[in-house]
């Protein structure tokens, strides 16, 4: 378990920026190792597209998306493991003080996020594109965090919430070539409703403990 300067825990949150860092250079150094350039791979093979009506063309990752949708809910409200990481996630003293292992909950937690944001980023690459690019996700990771604390880490809400970031994105695009508007003002609208959306929720429903390391004793 880590901890600061003078024996104060580090915040996990500077962790994830670190680490966020990190994970950005090594896919630019695989990509050179891997194909041998440092810009885009050559065309891989794309997950099957399914067409749907509304919707267009879509990748079986959509049905992934809401299978995983269902089983978080269900996890985090139905079954005790899930149960014991929002108890952990809001008090972590409390959690140990009756036997729950909060690190070994702490680290299923973020396993189990690392595989979702790791589907995120596949649709984007073998869903969508059918290859990589360095720096593709430009800075979507940080539109989903900011909605799931707009959706009050709810993720029922959080499914309402990137729906219409989604919609947003999908607006600027088309917008530009309609419009007799600047590219940047369509640009900036995701992540200005988002800057406004934070502003006014902030982290109002966020978890208690969400963030920090916990060290038994230091709490």
């Amino acid at each position: 378990q880590s901890s600061g300067l003078l024996g104060i825990p580090f915040s996990r949150r500077w962790g994830g920026v670190g680490l966020n860092f990190v994970v950005t250079g090594l896919t630019i150094v695989l990509l050179n190792v891997i194909w041998g350039t440092s810009g885009f791979s050559t065309p891989i093979k794309r997950l099957p597209q399914v067409d749907l009506p509304w919707l267009g063309q879509q990748s079986i990752s959509l049905f992934i998306a809401i299978a995983c949708v269902v089983f978080v809910t269900l996890f985090l409200d139905r079954m005790n493991a899930g149960r014991r990481i929002k108890m952990i996630g809001e008090n972590p003293a409390a959690a140990d003080s009756v036997g729950i292992d909060v690190i070994k909950y702490q680290f299923l937690a973020v396993a189990i996020a690392g595989i979702l944001g790791g589907l995120g980023g596949a649709e984007l690459s073998i869903g969508q594109m059918g290859y990589f690019v360095k720096r593709m996700t430009a800075s979507k990771g940080f539109l989903a965090y900011s909605a799931v604390v707009f959706a009050g880490y709810d993720p029922k809400a959080v499914v309402l919430t990137t729906m219409l970031l989604g919609f947003l994105d999908a607006l600027q695009m088309r917008a530009q070539t309609m419009l007799n508007i600047p590219g940047q003002f369509f640009l900036m609208l995701p992540y200005l409703f988002t800057l406004i959306a934070l502003i006014g929720v902030g982290g109002k429903r966020r978890p208690k403990a969400a963030g920090q390391t916990y060290i038994r004793g230091y709490y």
